[in-house]
């Protein structure tokens, strides 16, 4: 894992996994995923739109994600 963000509900920890080019959702109290998305590449940071309706992820083999 290289970047992560806490989600708006403070329950979702969002993980930028290098490893596999695959961003995932992990339920913070249970640690159960809750779903990962692939994206190819190596993700790198994760943040939020200003609303926090989209996750952003910088990708090392030079683009941007956006994942709603």
């Amino acid at each position: 894992v290289f970047g992560m963000a806490l989600g708006a509900d403070g329950n979702t920890l969002f993980v930028a996994r290098t490893q596999d080019g695959a961003v995932m959702a992990i339920d913070r109290a249970s640690r159960r995923t809750l779903y990962q998305q692939a994206i190819g590449g190596l993700p790198r940071r994760v943040r939020f739109d200003a609303a926090g309706s989209a996750i952003v992820v910088a990708n090392e083999a030079g683009w941007v994600d956006v994942l709603r």
